[in-house]
C-alpha cells in the first residue's frame, strides 16, 4: 500500500492550490485535530473457519476535519491516517490513509464554479471473502470540472459542467478515467418546487486491457431524464425519471430506465427520515464519490475491519438498484438510528449477480455528563446468485465512553462478529475487545 501517501499529497497539494487563490486574512477557518490509539483482542483474529488464532492489535490514529469558507471558495477535508500492528503478527503491520476533500471555487459570481472532489479510502478485493488485512486495497475517486450556469428568463437557467474523473485501484486493477458532459435546464414553479430536464453523455476508458486480444471494457454512455424536487418545511424530496444507453467496445450495447427517489426529513425537530429507492444501469466507479468518511470516536477510520461492500469491484456494467431506509431520533440524552437496506445487482457479463440485505439499529445513552452507554446490532444476509452462495452476517455489541476532560475520553466495546452459510468453510465467530483513548476538539 505504498501509492497512498502519493496520491493523498497529490490531492491535498491541489486543493491547498485552489485555497491560496482565495486567501483573505479573514478567512474563516475551522479545524478539528484527533489522536488516539487503541488496543484491541480478537479470538479469531483471521476469521477461520476452523483452527482459531487470536492475536492483539494496537492501532495509533491521526487525523483533523478542516472546513475553509469565503465569499469566493468554500472547501473542506476530512483525513486520517492510522497504524495497524498485530503483536503476535497474525499480518503485517499496515499504515491506512483515509481523505475526503472537496472544494468549490466561485470564479465568476453565479456563473461559473469550479468543483473538485477526491476520495482516498479502502475497499476489499473480494467484498464477499473475509474483511481482513490481506483482502483490503486502496482506491482514490478524482473529479474535477467547472460548471456554467446561464440564465433563460425569470424562473429557466441552463447549466453545463464539463468534468474529468480518474478512479484508482490498487489491486483489482480496474482503474478508469471518464470524460463526462452534464447539462440541464431548470425551471421554478414555485419558490419550493422545481422542474429540471437533465442529458448527460460520458466516455469511459479503463486502464485493464486483454494483451492477447486486446479486448477493452471500455465504454460511452448516454442518459436522459426529468427531475422534480419539492421542499417543505422539514422535509424535501426529488425524483428523477428516464432512459439510460451504453455502448460497449467488446461486449453487447445496454440500454434501459433509469429512476430514483430521494426524500429527507423528520416528523418533528428532532427525528430525521432518509428514504432512497433507486435503479441504473452503473459501474463501480459512479458509487466511490459518495463514500461518507465520519470523524467518529467510536470507528477507526481505515481499518480494514471496517470494509464493508454489497458491491464487487469489476470492469463490468451492472443493473443496480437499491433501497435504503435511515432514522434517527435524537434527544438530550438519547440517540437512536434505524436503518434497513436492500440491494439488487445483475452484473451483464461476469457472474457476480447478488442480492443483499441489511438491518441494523445503534443506540446512544447519555447515563451523565461523562458517561455514555452504547448499543448496536446488524444483520446482513447475501444472496450470490450465480454461485448458489447464502451468507449472514451478525455484528452485535455494547460499549462505554467516559469523558475525562472537555478534549480527551477513554473509549471500551465488546463485540461478537458472526458468519453463518451454506458453505461451511466461510463460516467464523469473533468475539472482540477494544479499548481506546481519544484526543477530538
Amino acid at each position: 500500500m505504498k501509492v497512498f501517501g502519493r496520491r493523498c499529497l497529490l490531492s491535498a497539494g491541489f486543493l491547498g492550490m485552489l485555497s491560496s487563490m482565495a486567501l483573505p486574512v479573514s478567512a474563516a477557518l475551522d479545524f478539528h485535530p484527533l489522536y488516539g490509539f487503541s488496543l484491541s483482542y480478537s479470538d479469531n483474529a483471521t476469521l477461520a473457519p476452523r483452527d482459531e488464532k487470536d492475536d492483539w492489535i494496537f492501532n495509533a490514529y491521526l487525523g483533523a476535519e478542516l472546513a475553509y469558507k469565503t465569499s469566493e471558495l468554500t472547501s473542506k477535508a476530512v483525513a486520517t491516517v492510522s497504524r495497524e500492528s498485530y503483536l503476535d503478527d497474525t499480518f503485517d503491520a499496515e499504515t491506512y490513509a483515509n481523505l475526503e476533500t472537496s472544494a468549490a471555487w466561485t470564479i465568476v459570481e453565479d456563473r461559473i464554479v469550479l468543483e473538485v472532489q477526491d476520495i482516498f479510502s479502502q475497499k476489499p478485493v473480494r467484498s464477499i471473502d473475509v474483511q481482513t488485512p490481506d483482502n483490503s486495497q486502496n482506491v482514490n475517486a478524482f473529479s474535477i470540472g467547472p460548471a456554467f450556469t446561464i440564465p433563460a428568463g425569470d424562473r429557466q437557467q441552463v447549466t453545463i459542467q464539463p468534468v474529468y474523473q480518474n478512479y484508482y485501484f490498487e489491486k483489482s486493477n480496474f482503474g478508469s478515467q471518464r470524460y463526462l458532459l452534464y447539462s440541464m435546464l431548470q425551471h421554478k414553479l414555485t419558490p419550493t418546487r422545481e422542474l429540471s430536464l437533465h442529458a448527460d453523455i460520458g466516455k469511459v476508458d479503463y486502464y485493464l486491457e486483454d494483451p492477447d486480444t486486446g479486448i477493452s471494457p471500455d465504454f460511452d454512455v448516454q442518459k436522459v431524464y426529468a427531475g422534480f424536487t419539492s421542499e417543505q418545511r422539514l422535509s424535501k424530496y426529488t425524483i428523477h425519471f428516464g432512459g439510460v444507453n451504453i455502448d460497449r467496445k467488446a461486449f453487447l450495447d445496454q440500454k434501459g430506465l433509469y429512476g430514483s427517489f430521494v426524500w429527507t426529513g423528520g416528523f418533528t425537530e428532532s427525528s430525521d427520515l432518509i428514504v432512497k429507492l433507486a435503479s441504473d444501469l452503473t459501474d463501480n466507479g459512479t458509487g466511490l464519490l459518495d463514500i461518507v468518511t465520519r470523524l467518529d470516536e467510536g470507528a477507526v477510520i481505515g481499518s480494514a475491519s471496517n470494509i464493508d461492500s454489497a458491491e464487487q469491484i469489476a470492469a463490468d456494467v451492472m443493473r443496480n438498484s437499491q433501497l435504503r431506509v435511515l432514522y434517527r431520533r435524537h434527544s438530550s440524552i438519547l440517540i437512536s438510528d434505524f436503518w434497513f437496506s436492500l440491494h439488487k445487482l445483475n452484473y451483464k457479463v461476469l457472474p457476480l449477480d447478488r442480492d443483499v440485505g441489511e438491518l441494523g439499529a445503534r443506540f446512544d445513552y447519555k447515563m451523565n455528563p461523562r458517561m455514555t452507554a452504547q448499543l448496536h446490532a446488524r444483520f446482513r444476509k447475501t444472496n450470490e446468485r450465480n454461485e448458489g452462495s447464502d451468507y449472514n452476517r451478525y455484528v452485535y455489541g455494547t460499549g462505554l465512553r467516559y469523558s475525562l476532560s472537555r478534549d480527551y475520553s477513554l473509549g471500551f466495546d465488546l463485540y461478537r462478529n458472526e458468519k453463518s452459510s451454506n458453505n461451511k468453510n466461510s463460516e467464523y465467530v469473533e468475539n472482540k475487545a477494544v479499548i481506546r483513548f481519544i484526543y477530538t476538539r
